[in-house]
């Protein structure tokens, strides 16, 4: 093993938490969404810590890195960002 091996690292449990974001999924419309930033406090994470979410508008580049990446036109697509409750 070279000086970078970590060894045998033990499967990690599943952590979840609640987000409260909701919305809704359309047939045939291409609907942006919003981007998710979630935001963890520094340090060892535990059951129980808080964290903060929030949705931001970032269409633009979103669109642009998607469609250079799939070749998609996305031409027509509505933005509706989704909402915490």
């Amino acid at each position: 093993m070279g000086p970078l091996a970590l060894g045998r690292i033990e499967r990690l449990p599943d952590l979840r938490a609640d987000t409260n974001i909701n919305f809704r999924v359309q047939a045939g419309t291409n609907v942006y969404r919003g981007r998710l930033i979630v935001e963890f406090p520094p340090g060892l994470l535990t059951v129980g810590t808080s964290f903060r979410m929030s949705v931001e508008d970032a269409r633009e580049s979103t669109l642009d890195t998607a469609r250079q990446k799939s070749g998609l036109r996305l031409g027509d697509v509505v933005t509706d960002l989704m909402a915490g409750r």
